[in-house]
C-alpha cells in the first residue's frame, strides 16, 4: 500500500474521531528566575498561581526549595527541593481550580490526558526511600494530609524505579493503586539526571487509563475507577489541582517539570490505543468474500468500521460481546482498507487487502 495514502486515512480517522482541547499549559518560560513563591505555606499564590507548601511549620523552611530556572536546551523550569536533615517534611507545587477549566470543556469531551516533562534528578543513598510524584488530585487547598489522587507518577529517587497510579474509585483510599509501567508487566527504571515525557489519558467514560511514555515505546493500559458505580465519574472524581509531591527522610534532591498540558480529547488517541493492534488477527489476508477477526485474549468487539484510502467510511458492523467474528466483505472493491475495532479496552486498527 502506498504508505502516503495510509498516513491520510488515519490522519482522516484521527481528525474525525477527536476533538482536542487544551485546557491548561505551562511551560514556565514567561516566568521570572528566582522564587515561585515567599509564602511557603500555600496560603498565597506565587508565579503562575503556583502554591509552594512545606507542612512542617519550621524557621529554617526557605524558598530557594521552590525556583524558576533556566535549562539548557528546555528553557526556564520549575524545580522542587526536598528538604535535608534534620528537617524532615513534605514539600510540594500546587497549581489550583483545574475543576473549573474541565468543567468548562466541550461537552462530550471526558478523555482528561496529562502530559509533564519530568527530570529525574541525581540518585542517593536513603535507605528510606524518597518519592517524587507529580498527580492529578482531588484537593484545592494546601492540606497535602487531606489530597487524594486521580492519577499520578511516582518516581523512587534511591532505585530509580518509575510507577503510576490510579484511584480504583474507593473513595477512603488514602493512595492511589500502583501500576507498573514495565513491558511484560516487569518494573520499570529510569536513567538518574534524565529528562522523560510522561502523559496519561485519563479516560472517564469506559473508566480506563493508559499510562504513555514515548521515548520507551511504552503504552500501559489499566482499570480506573473501578470500584464506583457512579454512571457519571467524571463529576465526582473530577481533579481539583495539579500536584508535584516530595517527601525526604535522609539527604535532599532536587527534581525538574516542564511543559504541562491538560487536555480535554473525546476519546483515547489511535497512536495510543494501537498498542491493541498486536493482540488481533485477521485472516485470511487478502480476503476474498469473509474476514476472520479473532484474538487470543478473548477481547469483545463491540464495533467494526471499514475504510478505504481515503478515509472514507465505508461499511459499519455493531456486535454484542463477540470476539471471534466473521466479516463479510464480499460487496468491497479490490484494494486496501483499514479496519477500526471498537473495544471497551480502546481501539484497534487493522490494514486488510482485498482481492
Amino acid at each position: 500500500m502506498n504508505k502516503k495514502l495510509l498516513f491520510a486515512a488515519t490522519l482522516a480517522m484521527c481528525n474525525n474521531f477527536l476533538t482536542a482541547q487544551v485546557l491548561y499549559s505551562e511551560n514556565f518560560d514567561n516566568l521570572t528566575v528566582g522564587d515561585v513563591s515567599t509564602d511557603l505555606t500555600g496560603q498565597t499564590p506565587g508565579q503562575g498561581n503556583w502554591y509552594t507548601i512545606y507542612d512542617n511549620s519550621s524557621p529554617n523552611a526557605t524558598p530557594n526549595w521552590f525556583q524558576i530556572q533556566t535549562e539548557a536546551s528546555k528553557g526556564k523550569v520549575i524545580t522542587l527541593q526536598s528538604p535535608a536533615p534534620p528537617i524532615f517534611g513534605n514539600t510540594a507545587l500546587q497549581q489550583r481550580n483545574i475543576d473549573q477549566l474541565i468543567n468548562n470543556r466541550t461537552q462530550g469531551n471526558d478523555v482528561i490526558k496529562f502530559e509533564v516533562d519530568f527530570y529525574t534528578g541525581s540518585q542517593n543513598n536513603e535507605t528510606i526511600h524518597k518519592r517524587v510524584m507529580v498527580s492529578l488530585t482531588n484537593n484545592n487547598n494546601n492540606n497535602m494530609a487531606s489530597s487524594r489522587q486521580i492519577a499520578s507518577f511516582t518516581f523512587i529517587s534511591n532505585t530509580g524505579e518509575f510507577y503510576g497510579g490510579i484511584n480504583n474509585g474507593n473513595s477512603g483510599m488514602a493512595y492511589t493503586q500502583k501500576v507498573v509501567l514495565g513491558k511484560n508487566k516487569q518494573d520499570l527504571f529510569l536513567s538518574f539526571n534524565t529528562w522523560v515525557k510522561c502523559i496519561f489519558y485519563a479516560n472517564y467514560t469506559n473508566k480506563k487509563i493508559y499510562f504513555e511514555i514515548p521515548s520507551l515505546n511504552i503504552v500501559v493500559m489499566n482499570d480506573f475507577l473501578n470500584l464506583d458505580s457512579d454512571p457519571k465519574p467524571l463529576n465526582k472524581f473530577i481533579p481539583k489541582s495539579i500536584m508535584m509531591f516530595s517527601d525526604n527522610k535522609q539527604v535532599t534532591t532536587t527534581n525538574k517539570f516542564d511543559n504541562i498540558i491538560i487536555t480535554a480529547l473525546n476519546s483515547v488517541p489511535l497512536g495510543v490505543s494501537e498498542f491493541l493492534d498486536d493482540k488481533f488477527n485477521i485472516f485470511p489476508n487478502p480476503a476474498i468474500d469473509i474476514v476472520h477477526i479473532t484474538n487470543t485474549d478473548h477481547i469483545a468487539i463491540d464495533k467494526i468500521s471499514v475504510y478505504d484510502v481515503s478515509g472514507q467510511i465505508i461499511k459499519e458492523e455493531s456486535y454484542t460481546a463477540e470476539s471471534d467474528i466473521q466479516l463479510n466483505v464480499e460487496s468491497l472493491q479490490s484494494g486496501t482498507y483499514l479496519l477500526k475495532l471498537k473495544t471497551k479496552h480502546g481501539t484497534a486498527i487493522k490494514k486488510m487487502i482485498k482481492q
